[in-house]
């Protein structure tokens, strides 16, 4: 076991790295409000410190966003932990693509205690260098095998592939129809807001007939969920 004077040097050189890293780190407590945002972050936002760092997340995109990123939210600390497409709004409104790929941490009784997330403004990743790829054919098949990647370890939610649900499988048969159409919504990679609205019901509607889901169904999280009819499909 490494001296403990060694392990304090190496949390010191962690901390250090994380506010100088060319990414976006976010820490929230598990109400939602921001608890750390290192300064990459910062002046992608053009935020000063104590502007974040006690206020709600959902301060940081869109009025029109910020119910949605409450129900992200609620799925991250549930478990399901998928990179997410997402616009950030800058302090003087105007706004930018991020991929956010977020975490939950908890104590060690494992109680929620809230969650970070790495963030990559979009702009860098266009402008990324091709490296291993001999040409730009090479880079396409490259990044098309990443895709795949993406689909199969289920990361990305824009990216996941269609499945086909059997409502006949016994486990579905006591879903009531509203429930079967809620279910077939959420596959689909849709989120609360848009089941919502397709539906013409209220996301309150749509939550209380996921919870009614995961209990006739025996899950926790949406992500258990979707796991679960996917192997139905298999």
């Amino acid at each position: 076991m490494a001296p403990k004077h060694e392990l304090r040097h190496w949390h010191t050189q962690v901390a250090n790295a994380i506010d100088s890293m060319n990414c976006g780190f976010m820490v929230r407590a598990k109400d939602g409000r921001v608890v750390y945002a290192n300064d990459c972050l910062l002046d992608w936002l053009g935020y000063d410190r104590e502007e974040v760092e006690g206020r709600p997340v959902e301060n940081l995109v869109p009025p029109e966003l910020h119910e949605q990123v409450r129900d992200e939210i609620d799925a991250i600390s549930a478990g399901d932990l998928r990179v997410r497409l997402v616009i950030l709004q800058r302090k003087n409104s105007t706004t930018f693509p991020a991929l956010v790929v977020p975490q939950r941490f908890t104590d060690e009784a494992e109680n929620l205690l809230g969650g970070f997330s790495v963030i990559v403004e979009l702009g860098s990743v266009q402008t990324a260098k091709p490296t291993g790829y001999g040409d730009r054919g090479g880079l396409r098949a490259g990044l098309e095998r990443v895709m795949l990647d993406l689909q199969a370890l289920s990361l990305a939610t824009s990216l996941a592939p269609e499945v086909s649900i059997s409502l006949t499988h016994p486990d579905l048969e006591g879903l009531s129809p509203r429930e079967q159409e809620v279910l077939i919504q959420l596959v689909a990679g849709e989120r609360v807001p848009a089941i919502a609205k397709e539906l013409h019901i209220s996301a309150h509607t749509v939550r209380n007939h996921l919870k009614a889901i995961y209990r006739k169904l025996g899950v926790g999280s949406q992500s258990e969920l979707i796991e679960r009819v996917r192997s139905y499909a298999e």
